[in-house]
């Protein structure tokens, strides 16, 4: 809706804003590869860039709502490691968790993730469950939303197929 509102029908903008958006999800995948100093992280960035999944997230515009959400999941990665520099940054990734989960909640599982990769760390149960608290609260309290938006999908599509069904069956008689 507001994209809409800001560029219309032009879709020349939405292509170059799929564009801008991918080109920054490379850049936060090479960061956070070599965050890790992955071996073999320039083969993967290429890979990531030039995948064709990828390549239709960035030219069918219906799809940019996966390229902000995966923008939003990678700047709350590099937010939340760099949360040991200063607190702010432990705000920050909740801010851009939370951006993700409204945008599409397709990793309203990142804390449980994190979890187990702090776990794996530092092998304490407390500590690696009281660094990635705040995210596992932001997931508690969206679950409901979460829920209650597939259902209310759910009864929206059942909806709309009764009534196709009876247009459908009202055409069928009217002939």
């Amino acid at each position: 809706f507001v994209m809409f509102k800001m560029f219309g029908k032009k879709m020349f903008a939405y292509h170059l804003l799929s564009l801008i958006l991918h080109s920054l999800n490379v850049v936060l995948f090479y960061k956070l590869l070599n965050r890790f100093s992955f071996k073999w992280s320039a083969f993967a960035v290429l890979l990531f860039m030039l995948h064709p999944m990828n390549v239709q997230n960035v030219s069918w515009m219906i799809q940019l709502k996966s390229l902000l959400s995966l923008t939003w999941v990678f700047m709350c990665l590099h937010f939340y490691f760099k949360r040991t520099e200063h607190k702010k940054y432990i705000l920050l990734s909740c801010i851009m968790f939370l951006l993700m989960l409204l945008t599409k909640s397709f990793l309203i599982h990142l804390p449980f993730f994190l979890f187990l990769y702090e776990f794996y760390r530092s092998n304490n149960f407390k500590r690696s469950l009281l660094r990635v608290l705040p995210l596992v609260v932001i997931s508690l309290v969206y679950i409901p939303f979460f829920i209650g938006g597939h259902h209310n999908q759910a009864r929206i599509e059942a909806a709309s197929v009764t009534q196709l069904k009876t247009i459908v069956h009202t055409a069928a008689k009217a002939k």
